[in-house]
């Protein structure tokens, strides 16, 4: 019996990606004096929160 390999949606993992170097980008800008990148940041944590969760979902047990 072959293993079948789990299937990676790469979709997903490159929009979590994606969210982390805007949250790092912004929460950088924050501290520069730019308030308004803190809102930006929270939407991009709460996309990537959801992706993964979604990652999760879709993940074979």
């Amino acid at each position: 019996m072959p293993i079948s390999r789990p299937r990676i949606r790469w979709a997903s993992l490159l929009t979590v990606l994606l969210c982390v170097v805007v949250v790092l980008v912004c929460v950088a800008a924050a501290l520069r004096g730019r308030r308004w990148a803190l809102v930006v940041a929270l939407v991009a944590a709460a996309i990537a929160v959801r992706e993964v969760r979604a990652l999760q979902r879709h993940a074979p047990r």
